[in-house]
């Protein structure tokens, strides 16, 4: 039979026949029920209390030792770890949404800001005095994957959060308003048919910025809530995109065709990001040579206009794909920002562009494309005046750009140990060249040294001839 300790007067709570065996140091003592009663009254922390929290609040000194059921989504906010004190504990229970723990200003919980216990996980808080570590406990159904096939269209509700979706066929996912999920609110969607499946938030809501999202077949995508109106979706299978890829380039340069130069714009293998949301990459494998004098078609050595007749005009060079097969090519227009697509291809970037004239296309302007995509930098080298230097700089292909450099290695001509000059080659006064001559292949670099290695002094300017043992070679190149 119990006994509350509230039953018992003071005068009767202090008596010995009312004293309770105890455990001390090994040793069987006496406790009285009033020495019980002043102990809990002096620290509480001993004791566990349990409390339903319906709403946001802030956890208290006088919260210690308890456990708190949250039976809505809210945040627990945690009073400043040194007025908690050290060994402070605190056990939160997520029983109707997802608790958000906050920290105190710029102190962390495990590390971060914040700490989110989802519905149904429970979480051991303890502090440290001076911050918050906390044990996550989560529940067996929060662990088991969850995991719905779909064979038409579905809207996506709060309760599919971390739900594995698979469509076997061509669908329109749409998802409930936002304000109806919670704040960490994610799904995962994998698309399994030989059709589109459209992710369609819900009335001016976007994903990734668009109003929708297209998933082609094969592709899965991890879309989260991230804000009042906002979704983001990382996509992933055959069509790479994300917002990571958004001006992303490699490859892909520009030059006049040897075989059509009036005509004919080569490029070369590459990838790039698309101009719009989600930003696919478009990736072209081969290089393609695209004619300007006629009509668009797709492949290599095909016609490239988009529209129209050629003339004499600027002409903008785009990248193109269709989503339902994946296939690049390349597009020549008038337009800037609005080429006229064939049939299919819904996705772009922009590459470059070239004045023609004279019925014939000038030089071309990349945009935002790399002109050079690979770097070879040579050792110091010893500076052979009068002699030969051969490099293999392994590029692959004939340089576009050289650049030889010596580098200062004792003073001299008021230059400082690692100074720096790059080399002109200009003429002197005899005819001869002052340094050298640089002289690419595909393979290598030949270096013709001058007997004499002359330069303007740093400070004046004036023409000396530096002692070759004084400095070293470096040649670089790219292509």
């Amino acid at each position: 039979m119990g006994i509350r300790i509230d039953d018992l007067d003071a005068a009767a709570s202090a008596q010995a026949d009312h004293a309770i065996p105890a455990m001390r140091s090994n040793r069987t003592v006496k406790v009285t029920v009033q020495q019980i009663a002043t102990y809990i009254t002096a620290d509480r922390q001993a004791f566990t209390t349990y409390t339903t929290k319906s709403a946001g609040y802030t956890a208290a000194k006088t919260d210690a030792g308890a456990i708190h059921r949250c039976s809505a989504e809210l945040t627990v906010s945690l009073t400043a770890a040194t007025t908690l004190g050290a060994n402070w504990t605190l056990t939160i229970i997520a029983d109707g949404g997802d608790v958000t723990i906050d920290a105190d200003g710029t102190e962390l919980i495990n590390g971060e800001e914040t700490l989110v216990v989802a519905d149904g996980d429970a979480a051991y808080i303890i502090c440290t005095g001076t911050a918050f570590k906390a044990i996550v406990i989560t529940a067996a159904a929060n662990m088991a994957a969850k995991y719905a096939l779909k064979t038409g269209n579905y809207t996506a509700l709060d309760a599919d959060t971390n739900t594995s979706i698979r469509f076997t066929s061509a669908a329109t996912l749409s998802f409930d308003v936002t304000a109806n999920l919670r704040t960490n609110w994610r799904i995962e969607v994998w698309n399994d048919s030989t059709g589109n499946v459209v992710l369609d938030p819900n009335s001016t809501d976007t994903v990734n910025g668009a109003a929708t999202l297209v998933l082609q077949p094969g592709q899965k995508a991890e879309i989260f809530k991230t804000g009042s109106t906002t979704f983001q979706a990382s996509v992933f299978g055959d069509a790479l995109s994300g917002p990571q890829l958004q001006g992303y380039a490699y490859g892909l340069s520009l030059s006049t065709s040897a075989t059509d130069a009036a005509n004919d714009i080569d490029i070369a293998a590459g990838a790039a990001g698309s101009d719009a949301s989600p930003f696919y990459l478009l990736q072209l494998a081969s290089a393609l040579t695209k004619r300007i004098d006629a009509a668009w078609a797709v492949g290599a050595n095909q016609g490239g206009l988009d529209t129209g007749s050629v003339t004499n005009a600027t002409y903008y060079i785009w990248l193109i794909q269709r989503s339902d097969t994946l296939v690049t090519d390349a597009l020549f227009s008038l337009s800037s920002t609005a080429p006229t697509m064939p049939a299919n291809y819904d996705r772009k970037r922009l590459l470059g562009y070239f004045v023609r004239a004279g019925g014939a296309n000038g030089a071309i302007t990349t945009i935002g494309v790399p002109v050079f995509t690979k770097e070879y930098i040579s050792t110091e080298q010893v500076m052979v005046v009068g002699g030969a230097l051969t490099l293999a700089h392994g590029l692959g292909s004939v340089p576009k750009l050289l650049q030889a450099r010596i580098v200062c290695k004792t003073a001299e001509a008021t230059y400082a140990v690692g100074d720096e000059v790059v080399m002109s080659f200009p003429d002197d006064s005899s005819g001869s060249v002052s340094a050298g001559q640089l002289m690419p292949t595909a393979t290598d670099i030949f270096i013709r040294m001058n007997s004499n290695l002359i330069v303007g002094a740093k400070t004046s300017g004036s023409r000396v001839i530096l002692t070759p043992a004084n400095w070293r070679l470096i040649v670089r190149a790219w292509a």
